[in-house]
């Protein structure tokens, strides 16, 4: 399974397009690419891939997704993870490295 397959097993572009409240398409492009690079965020963040849980991704890891990219897609400057989401990502960061 590749990475782009297995991001989009986390966060499907449907479920981000209607967290953003995005109807139309010609973002859709650019809303996938938001959805790799908060997924990125959120691994190097808690410090474990994805693969690790398999097909079960916790779902607040999903939603700190959700959050990054509704972050990222409304301030497009921005590389900072938001509170919310580092708060929901907490409790699955890995310490001792």
């Amino acid at each position: 399974m590749g990475r782009n397959q297995l991001v989009n097993e986390v966060v499907t572009l449907e479920e981000a397009k209607h967290h953003l409240r995005v109807e139309i398409n010609e973002d859709d492009a650019y809303i996938e690419s938001l959805i790799q690079v908060a997924s990125q965020q959120a691994e190097s963040y808690t410090r474990r891939p994805f693969s690790y849980y398999g097909k079960n991704i916790p779902l607040p890891i999903k939603h700190a997704i959700l959050l990054i990219t509704g972050h990222l897609y409304e301030n497009r400057e921005s590389q900072e993870i938001p509170a919310q989401a580092e708060y929901l990502l907490q409790p699955y960061k890995l310490w001792n490295l």
